[in-house]
């Protein structure tokens, strides 16, 4: 299941438009969404071996990037995996 969570959240005011949307799968929508942290993480600490604050800041910092910067380390990572840009040709990436 995926979700479009705001870049800056709504909550400092960020706005709806699509440019401070991003699709992400529930899971990481947890590790980027405090308040999601206890229900995903019980021990409130780790994903697998890496600190939730670790990944979070990680994650923050891609967040950050102009989209066109964003748009290229997701393509470099999807095609890391062998997904090519014609396999998500017209999606929204």
């Amino acid at each position: 299941m995926s979700c479009m969570p705001h870049i800056i959240p709504r909550a400092q005011l960020g706005p709806d438009d699509l440019d401070n949307l991003i699709t992400l799968c529930d899971l990481c929508h947890a590790v980027v969404t405090p308040r999601w942290h206890k229900p995903w993480f019980p021990d409130g600490k780790n994903v697998g071996a890496l600190p939730i604050a670790e990944i979070r800041a990680e994650f923050e910092e891609f967040l950050g990037l102009p989209i066109v910067q964003r748009r290229e380390r997701q393509r470099r990572i999807w095609e890391s995996f062998g997904i090519s840009p014609a396999d998500y040709a017209g999606a929204n990436v």
